[in-house]
């Protein structure tokens, strides 16, 4: 008797029956009204001046020119412009002999380089010497930096293990550490060319592996015929440090759940690096 008739029928019979009339007449209003409401904000920020900051790197190799790639750093929300230093003054000294780097912009087409400084005497390394880099510029921006020439590495062996179900073959190599020293290592290998990126890439130190030939090895990734150049480096502590920061910087790159990370120079009053390059090239051709 609580439910008793509307027309003939309950309340509750009803409602259920227009439930979608009343749907469509709420959606119905919404869409007048949703349109009319402004859910947006404009808000001003202040940014701080942002200075901009010598950027340089240059890397000394037994043989080849001194060159140096020299930038200025650009604000996040700049526009893209040319941010090469023309009129800085670049020297690298050793010994007490300077060496001007004049600017005289190249593009290395085996490395796939860009230069903006060099010089044309070829490197002859000094085991014994610091080189130290020396820029200033008119803006009275001054960036310094400090490396020296390591010995070259010692590989022991090189050797492919091929996968039983097909030819695809994986690298095996062995290098022999200096007990006497606290060594940092990198391993490159490019397949077929040295332009382009390195089809493998790995940094580490000599804790665990001090003074003993140590192997490391890829994943079976190379066919018959791939031309593999191989090259391990005997790397200062500074750049290790430096390779490893770009590391953690490409991972936290746009990921919400991690740290912002920089990249982590090896120079003073600047950014960027400047260290030596010593190492040991092999050249495997895969065959069984």
């Amino acid at each position: 008797m609580i439910f008793r008739l509307f027309k003939g029928k309950s309340i509750i019979k009803t409602i259920m029956k227009n439930l979608h009339l009343y749907q469509s007449i709420a959606v119905a209003m919404l869409a007048v009204l949703l349109p009319a409401c402004d859910f947006q904000k404009n808000v001003t920020i202040d940014l701080p001046t942002y200075e901009q900051g010598l950027v340089v790197e240059c890397y000394l190799e037994k043989g080849k020119p001194m060159r140096a790639l020299l930038t200025e750093s650009s604000s996040y929300f700049d526009t893209l412009a040319e941010t090469t230093v023309k009129d800085a003054r670049v020297t690298i000294t050793k010994k007490g002999q300077t060496q001007a780097l004049p600017y005289s912009p190249m593009y290395d087409l085996q490395y796939r380089k860009i230069y903006t400084h060099r010089n044309y005497a070829n490197t002859v390394p000094d085991y014994n010497a610091v080189y130290s880099i020396d820029i200033t510029d008119p803006k009275g921006r001054h960036l310094t930096g400090t490396t020296r020439f390591l010995p070259e590495p010692v590989i022991d062996s090189v050797k492919l293990i091929f996968q039983e179900k097909d030819t695809t073959a994986s690298l095996r190599m062995w290098i022999k550490d200096d007990p006497n020293a606290e060594n940092y290592y990198r391993i490159l290998v490019n397949r077929d060319s040295l332009t382009g990126g390195a089809d493998f890439d790995r940094t580490f130190q000599d804790q665990v592996f001090n003074g003993q030939s140590f192997p490391f090895f890829t994943n079976y990734r190379y066919k018959l015929e791939d031309t593999l150049y191989v090259r391990v480096f005997n790397i200062e502590k500074p750049y290790f440090d430096f390779l490893r920061s770009l590391e953690n910087a490409q991972r936290s790159n746009g990921n919400p759940f991690t740290q912002p990370a920089s990249a982590q120079a090896t120079v003073q009053g600047g950014y960027g690096v400047f260290t030596t390059l010593n190492y040991v090239q092999k050249i495997v051709i895969v065959k069984k």
